[in-house]
């Protein structure tokens, strides 16, 4: 209404009554105080109408209604000198005395504006705690003048809170925010932006739940003033579906992100950077689906349009094609992905502020190079990364836990299993604060632990957090979930190690059959059920059983891996073992001799190295080689020794090798 309003002015000033009178008419048939005022005017003294102080009281009565001093100004005139009797010529007194304290007030609330206005020029600047003294004087001033529950109020606590915010003071901006959202929702509607300020305030301190609700209100307030169809509605869809993908629930986001893509492409050209936008998170909610093939097409739509929004040497356009390169990793299709992964980390470096996206640029080359056992070229990445988290958001936040994690997990494949279980109990200090005890991402931080509490021979420690883990996810994902199957996997081997085979192959049956399902024979999610059922059914001493499937596992690692690589040559081993088992030592022999080589090469210090290292030492015994067997033996030693706790069960096995077969024992 006041493009119209001016516009009548406009139309007075050049004397274009008629027009004038139209232009103001329809801003006072909604009810815009100054356009009655001006109409009112315009038919009290008869300016390009004919005079009717009949019609310009209303006029001036429903502005005055409202709250316009020149209304009640004129009004106040009008009735002293024209009204009917003393009671109308009394109201005209009170209207004017009312006009003159009111204009005494506004000329004092012209000055807090000011203050207001000088504050957030000084906020934009970055002068945060100079413009925060401007804020407060005119939060304090606005209280005097209009009162604690007045909008304008509402929007000075509002103004606060992001100064706040600016200076990592939530906590204190939160309250404000609070504040204002009350006053808010006294009116007949509710601000958006201070929802979406308050949710936002929320996410930053971990407060994923809480902060859903807000979303969900501002949706629904978009929907309602917009339609369903309207970019605002689209945008909060997309505020939503955040976090729910903060919180994993992945499933739940997806068609929020769906709507809101068919929206943004519907309303807005193809190549805007909504719809980029919206592609990459469409990408990045089927990734954690493991919907990677179907997930690739959108990234690389993603990928297309912000190379043409950006360029391909902006921070923005290396997220995207990071984002690539890890969903082709996850595709195991390492080749493609490794240039894409080193792009995006040096596009990144180049830009100084971008301290986020070279973080996880950063962590995402170190998973790549994790998945290539190149563990101690990753470490550094993993360093560089936690420390840029750690300075960015502290030493107690939730992505700053994540890059522990990542650390944890990489010392773990090092076989330095001390330092990543205390990375690990830090991480889950953290996830258990913020998301829960049965979040799935607690769930999955409790496995990691787990496994390097198997590594360091803690079995039954393990145990229990194997089993915790594994009922989040059953209640969280579902029984039959690919994650669930995984969890379930490590808790069969955890039992395996224990020696309860018995126990443990239902567990391995039914996360073989899952993965079967989900993957198909030929992934290397499922070599890895095959594995791990052969290696139960060889402690159980069902070697025939055993051998199709070590075969089997061994084929799909050679064929997505090559023969180099860690899985392979850990599959290599198994297979040996499992000949040992069937007494078919010369075959067995070349097969140990040919893992030890390549997981010497790979991981030379690791103790999976030194538990290859022993079972070579048993088939040589086996072959009647006693003096190599025990040259084995001692490598094995000397390997867990130096990594492993004395009471690891692989350290005690090799000992007692040493002390029946060798002279000079455990000792020598």
């Amino acid at each position: 209404m006041p493009a119209f309003y001016s516009l009548g002015r406009l139309y007075l000033t050049t004397k274009r009554y008629k027009e004038a009178e139209d232009a103001l008419g329809y801003a006072a048939e909604h009810n815009y105080a100054r356009a009655l005022f001006s109409l009112g005017k315009m038919y009290g003294a008869g300016i390009g109408v004919k005079r009717d102080t009949d019609r310009a009281r209303q006029l001036l009565e429903q502005s005055a209604a409202l709250g316009d001093l020149y209304a009640k100004g004129l009004l106040g005139k009008f009735l002293f000198f024209a009204g009917r009797g003393l009671r109308e010529r009394a109201r005209g007194i009170k209207l004017f005395v009312e006009a003159v304290r009111g204009s005494l007030k506004a000329e004092d609330l012209e000055a807090v504006d000011r203050v207001h206005y000088i504050a957030r020029n000084l906020d934009k600047k970055g002068l945060h705690s100079e413009a925060e003294r401007h804020f407060r004087r005119a939060l304090a001033d606005y209280e005097r003048l209009l009162g604690p529950e007045h909008p304008t109020t509402a929007v000075s606590c509002h103004y606060l809170a992001i100064n706040l915010e600016n200076q990592k003071r939530d906590r204190e901006a939160e309250q404000l925010l609070r504040r204002a959202l009350t006053i808010y929702e006294t009116l007949p509607t509710t601000s958006d932006s201070c929802l979406n300020g308050l949710a936002q305030n929320l996410t930053r301190q971990d407060r994923y739940t809480e902060a859903e609700d807000f979303l969900r209100k501002e949706l629904l307030s978009c929907e309602t003033t917009y339609g369903p169809g309207h970019t605002n509605t689209a945008a909060c869809l997309m505020h939503v579906a955040d976090n729910l993908y903060r919180q994993g629930r992945y499933r739940e986001a997806e068609p929020l992100i769906r709507r809101s893509l068919s929206v943004y492409e519907e309303a807005l050209r193809e190549q805007h950077p909504y719809v980029s936008s919206c592609l990459s998170y469409l990408a990045l909610c089927l990734d954690e689906q493991q919907k990677h093939s179907e997930a690739e097409s959108f990234h690389r739509r993603s990928l297309a349009i912000q190379e043409g929004v950006v360029g391909s040497e902006h921070p923005d356009y290396a997220h995207r094609l990071r984002d690539l390169g890890a969903n082709l990793a996850e595709q195991y299709r390492y080749h493609e992905a490794e240039p894409l992964l080193r792009r995006a980390l040096a596009v990144c470096e180049k830009a100084p502020e971008a301290h986020d996206p070279t973080a996880r640029a950063l962590i995402h080359l170190a998973a790549y190079l994790g998945e290539q056992s190149h563990h101690d070229e990753a470490e550094p990445l993993l360093r560089r990364a936690v420390a840029m988290y750690e300075r960015m958001n502290g030493p107690e936040h939730v992505f700053t836990a994540t890059s522990f994690v990542r650390l944890a997990e990489n010392l773990t494949n090092q076989g330095r299993y001390a330092a990543g279980e205390q990375l690990y109990r830090r991480a889950l200090a953290i996830y258990e604060r913020v998301h829960g005890a049965e979040h799935p991402f607690t769930g999955a931080l409790l496995s990691h632990l787990a496994n390097n509490l198997d590594g360091q021979g803690s079995y039954h420690q393990a145990e229990s957090l194997h089993r915790r883990a594994l009922t989040i996810f059953e209640q969280g994902r579902g029984v039959e979930h690919s994650t669930t199957s995984s969890v379930r996997l490590h808790l069969a081997r955890n039992l395996d190690e224990q020696d309860r085979q018995v126990e443990a192959e239902p567990l391995h049956q039914r996360s073989l059959k899952s993965f079967e399902k989900d993957f198909g024979i030929d992934h290397p999610r499922t070599a890895a059920g095959y594995s791990g059922l052969a290696i139960n059914l060889d402690g159980q001493q069902r070697h025939a059983e055993a051998k199709p499937m070590h075969r089997r596992a061994l084929d799909i690692y050679e064929k997505w891996f090559g023969p180099s690589h860690e899985g392979t040559i850990q599959c290599v081993s198994q297979l040996a073992t499992n000949l040992d088992g069937q007494r078919r030592h010369t075959e067995a022999e070349l097969l140990h001799q040919r893992a030890l080589d390549d997981h010497r090469a790979l991981l030379p210090g690791h103790p999976i190295t030194g538990r290859i290292a022993l079972l070579a030492a048993r088939n040589l015994i086996a072959l009647g080689r006693e003096a190599d067997a025990c040259r084995r033996a001692l490598q094995a030693r000397d390997i867990l020794s130096a990594r492993v706790p004395p009471t690891h069960k692989w350290l005690r096995e090799t000992l007692s090798f040493l002390e029946e077969h060798c002279a000079t024992g455990a000792d020598g």
